[in-house]
């Protein structure tokens, strides 16, 4: 099994992989198991930079909430959403 500092690795660099210097806060992480399945579910927040230079001059970053599951036994990262 691996470990919760373990399954925010796996998260952040699939994040990163999608959002480059996006900036990524895990406000909690859950060990449960969900239809027989062990995970880790992680919940925080991110923060994207704009792609378009002008947008740091209008207004400050967007901040999302975000959910991320990693399969525990593996490390394979299962669902993610942003809201």
């Amino acid at each position: 099994m691996i470990s919760e500092r373990e399954a925010k690795r796996i998260a952040e660099r699939f994040l990163l992989s999608r959002y480059r210097k996006a900036e990524i806060t895990f406000n909690s992480v859950t060990l449960t198991t969900k239809e027989g399945v062990a995970l880790y579910i992680l919940e925080g927040k991110i923060k994207m930079p704009y792609r378009n230079p002008l947008g740091w001059f209008v207004s400050s970053p967007e901040e999302d909430s975000l959910k991320v599951e990693v399969e525990a036994s593996q490390g394979v990262l299962l669902n993610w959403e942003l809201r």
